[in-house]
């Protein structure tokens, strides 16, 4: 025979289990309802890829496009680096030889009038470093074959043809 508290652990057992069933029911019908929502999701997806693909293929073409402009604007810049470069190194070499035959100019008719002195009085100015010229007297240039040295027949100065100036020691060439 049943007892009361036999019949009372029934019923709180069937109270549990109703719960569960219900909590149950409740968690399917939001499993379902987020599956509902994925499926509409995959579904957009799926619809979309072609356009997506679209997109992703066009953008791998632009890479590649980019990564190519790149190859080249470096390839670009290493010539230009090495023009410059080469460019500064022949400015440097022709202002050297601008700076030597300014010397060889200076030094070149002292060291021709020096040895003339030497010549005829036998004697050497060794405290003058420009070979006997005064610092305030206009110094000569060589001037190469075929130019002359500036003088007419007269002995007068003709004036300067090539528009190159000399100032201060320097010559102007631009």
């Amino acid at each position: 025979m049943l007892n009361f508290e036999q019949v009372k652990l029934l019923e709180a057992k069937v109270a549990k289990t109703i719960g569960y069933v219900e909590q149950i029911n409740r968690d399917k019908v939001s499993l379902l309802r987020q599956q509902a929502e994925l499926k509409a999701r995959v579904e957009d997806f799926e619809r979309r890829e072609p356009e997506l693909q679209t997109k992703l293929d066009y953008y791998k073409n632009r890479i590649g496009e980019l990564e190519v402009l790149i190859t080249r604007f470096k390839d670009d810049q290493g010539r230009i680096e090495e023009s410059v470069l080469s460019a500064l190194d022949r400015l440097s070499k022709f202002e050297k030889d601008i700076e030597k035959s300014l010397k060889d100019a200076e030094t070149g008719p002292a060291a021709k009038d020096d040895l003339g002195k030497e010549g005829d009085s036998g004697e050497e100015d060794a405290g003058d470093e420009s070979g006997g010229q005064d610092e305030s007297e206009p110094k000569e240039r060589d001037v190469p074959d075929g130019q002359g040295d500036g003088n007419d027949a007269e002995g007068e100065t003709a004036p300067e043809s090539d528009g190159a100036e000399e100032k201060d020691g320097e010559l102007d060439i631009f």
